[in-house]
Order: structure tokens, then C-alpha cells, then sequence
């Protein structure tokens, strides 16, 4: 079973290859000081106990990770277009089978994009124009 931190490395890797993306973070930071940045917060975990099988029981843990895209807003045009391209490339970087099992940190489970909130965030005095991608991460595992 992979725990959160597991799960944050592996993608931070992943979504580190995003052309153009200057950093990612596992914590909030109190400041910015380039962008485009993307740091990742643990938001929830579920746990689904499921039938019972020869081995044990199967249990599947859902992950729901929040990454938060952070941009400059000074252009409002380019700020928008930078956007939707990088929700674009991001929430399509899973769709690789090998990125989907987060390269085999998840090799029973899957990631996937679950929903990209838009908004704006002040940063240290700062507004940013934000992307918030919830990703989910389940990983299948057989408990005795």
C-alpha cells in the first residue's frame, strides 16, 4: 500500500514535467516568487472495505489530492490562455497508462483528474490567478 507522501513524490514527478512550471511544492507557501508554480495539499482519504476474498479482505483507499496552479494576473488575456493550457496538459498528463499508476506507485490502483476549479488567490499581498486540479489516487490492496 503507498502512503500520501508515496503518492506526493510520485506526482510531483509527473507533474513536474509540465513545460514551463518553474516549481512544485508539497506545502502552501507564504510567498511566491516566480511563476508558473504548483503546490500539492493532502485534501481528503476515503477508505472502501469490500468483500471478503480467499486472502483477506479488499480494500480500496481513495486519495484526494489538491494541486494549486499559480500564475501572474498583471496581462488578464495571456493570464487565461496560460491557463487552459496548462489545465489542458495537466489533467492529460494521466491519461498515460505508466502516469495513471503514478509509475507503479499504484500498481493495483489508478489517478485521475477529478475537477479543475479556476478562481483568483491572494498571495502575500499579491492576487494570482489560480487553478485548484483535485486529483484522485485509489490504491486496491488485499488486508488479512
Amino acid at each position: 500500500m503507498s502512503t500520501a507522501d508515496d503518492i506526493l513524490v510520485a506526482l510531483h514527478k509527473i507533474y513536474g514535467q509540465v513545460h514551463g512550471l518553474v516549481d512544485t511544492l508539497p506545502y502552501e507557501p507564504r510567498a511566491i516568487h516566480a511563476t508558473p508554480i504548483m503546490y500539492t495539499l493532502l485534501d481528503s482519504m476515503t477508505r472502501d472495505v469490500g468483500q471478503a476474498t480467499m486472502n483477506g479482505r479488499f480494500v480500496v483507499y481513495n486519495w484526494r489530492f489538491m494541486s494549486r496552479l499559480v500564475l501572474q494576473w498583471q496581462d488578464t488575456a495571456t493570464a487565461e490562455q496560460d491557463l487552459r493550457i496548462y489545465a489542458d496538459t495537466i489533467a492529460n498528463l494521466l491519461e498515460n497508462l505508466d502516469n495513471r499508476r503514478l509509475n507503479g506507485t499504484v500498481a493495483q490502483g489508478e489517478a485521475f483528474v477529478e475537477e479543475i476549479r479556476t478562481g483568483y488567490a491572494l498571495i502575500d499581498g499579491t492576487e494570482y490567478r489560480i487553478a485548484d486540479i483535485y486529483t484522485i489516487v485509489s490504491d486496491k490492496i488485499i488486508r488479512p
